[in-house]
């Protein structure tokens, strides 16, 4: 519902990743952060639809603003596996 594609866990707060953020995968594939994934209405009115008929597409916008992870493009292919452990390279200033 949210069109997330990876979850990754322990990498808090992964929203404020920076713009050019490099995530590096064990197979070397390889993300490039394109900065956060803004909220929009579209998950809540599904949410709202399916599983809580109160004004949870009003509410989702503000609840889940820093908190829907980002959006990155390939930069190298590979697997991304369950469990795999992660890279963060930050850009240097």
């Amino acid at each position: 519902w949210l069109g997330a594609n990876l979850l990754l866990k322990g990498l808090d707060p992964l929203t404020t990743l920076p713009l050019g953020a490099r995530l590096v995968f064990a197979s070397g594939a390889g993300l490039i952060c394109e900065g956060e994934n803004m909220p929009c209405k579209d998950p809540g009115e599904v949410i709202e639809s399916e599983i809580y008929p109160s004004a949870a597409a009003k509410k989702f916008v503000p609840a889940a603003k820093k908190l829907r992870g980002i959006v990155c493009s390939v930069e190298r292919e590979g697997a991304i596996r369950k469990n795999d452990v992660v890279t963060i390279i930050r850009p240097q200033s």
